[in-house]
This record gives structure tokens, sequence and C-alpha cells, in this order.
């Protein structure tokens, strides 16, 4: 079977109960739709977690793509040089606006690592991907991603969209993109969705939006492609 979840925000121990309630095995594959850390308390532990799984697939969310420039940013040696280069790319301003954004539970997190599990964090964050399309064997097909805009559309090649569309872009829930596929997005909770039932996956206009506020004190809710069956846990993380 196939799930899509998204937006945990370090969320570690509601992911396990997610993984519980929907029987997840070695043959199901599961997408995480981006936001896996910040603003909860164990981001490491659910990013280590999902390392450690073959059939876990994320894919990057802004508050994911702030982390690691910041985290690669915090672990580069200090010269003379690599300091101006970092004033140079306003690098300083941009750890500032992560950390005043939920990034301070994922940075200490990430401190208390060794170097080693530093490195893996770091690179495992280089394997996620933008986006994600895929076709089930009854036919159905998705576009999975964080969020999106205006940029992507039916008569446009996904390739040709700014990637910065798929990390902090802005979905018209109101507006049908695709008519022969089912667009699956986070980073908008449903409750600010007009019209959507708040803390519940809101489908509309080809749309699936999947988060459900969890680390706001809403649900984790994630949706089986199969036959759509919606499953929800608490935030046992507060």
């Amino acid at each position: 079977m196939t799930y899509v979840v998204s937006d945990l925000h370090g969320c570690y121990k509601s992911w396990l109960a997610l993984l519980k309630e929907i029987h997840f095995t070695d043959e199901d594959e599961i997408y995480v739709l981006g936001d896996i850390i910040d603003r909860g308390p164990e981001p490491m532990l659910l990013l280590q977690d999902m390392m450690s799984r073959s059939n876990v697939y994320p894919i990057v969310g802004n508050h994911d793509f702030a982390a690691f420039l910041s985290l690669k940013f915090l672990t580069t040696e200090l010269t003379d040089d690599s300091i101006k280069k970092m004033e140079e790319n306003n690098e300083f301003e941009r750890l500032f606006l992560w950390l005043s954004d939920g990034g301070q539970p994922t940075m200490q997190a990430f401190q208390k690592l060794s170097p080693e599990e530093q490195q893996d964090i770091l690179e495992y964050f280089q394997e996620f991907s933008f986006y994600e399309e895929i076709e089930l064997s009854n036919g159905k097909r998705f576009l999975l991603s964080h969020t999106g805009g205006d940029e992507i559309c039916e008569t446009r090649s996904l390739e040709e969209v700014p990637v910065d569309a798929f990390i902090s872009g802005h979905i018209d829930y109101d507006r049908q993109y695709f008519s022969e596929r089912i667009w699956v997005t986070g980073h908008t909770t449903t409750r600010t969705i007009p019209g959507a039932e708040p803390d519940r996956i809101y489908r509309n206009n080809n749309h699936m939006a999947i988060d459900c506020g969890c680390v706001f004190g809403g649900y984790l809710g994630a949706i089986r492609l199969e036959d759509g069956k919606e499953f929800y846990v608490e935030n046992f993380d507060i």
C-alpha cells in the first residue's frame, strides 16, 4: 500500500503512532511531504528513524530547506575567507530567520549529535526530492509535493517550474490545476482553508490537502492512495 503524510514538524512520537495505526510494513511505501523538522521536540530522532527505512520517501519543505542551509552553515569551519563569504551570502541573517521560525529545537538536537551523525543528517537532506509523480497499478495518478503555486499547470512541464514554487508557493484550493491527476500537498493547515473541516484532510478540485496541524495541537493525518482511506493520530509530543 502507498501512504502519504506531511508536516511532521519533529513530532516523533506521533510519527511512530501513525506507523502503528496504518500497520506499516516493509511491503508498504510512505511519502512524507516536507516540513519534517522544526517546531516539534524530536526532529533528529524523526529524521534518523526515516533514514533507517528504505520505503520512506522524503520530499522537501520550506523548513527542511532552511534547516539544511543553516545546519550546513553551522558546521562550516570559520576562517577569514569563510566568514567573508557568509556575510556576502547573508547567511547570518538566514540563520536568524530560521531560528525565529521554529528552528531552535532542530539546531539544539543537531548539536547533540556526533560529527559523523551530523554528516549523515546533512547527506540525508540532499536525498529529498522536490516533488514526485506516481501512478498506481489501478491507473490512479498523483502529484506529491510540499506545496505549489501559479507556475504549476497542466500544460507546463514540472521540470520547468522553479523549485521555490514547490517549497514555499501558495496553492489556490478553489482552482483545479489538473484534470487527470490528484495533487497531494501539505504546508497549508486545513484549519486555514475556507470550507475545509479543521484538522481533517481536505479534498476538492482534484486536491488533497493533508496538513492537519499536528504540531499546533491538531492531528497527524495520512491518506492511503489506493482507496483514499484516511488515518488520524493525536499529537503525542505535546
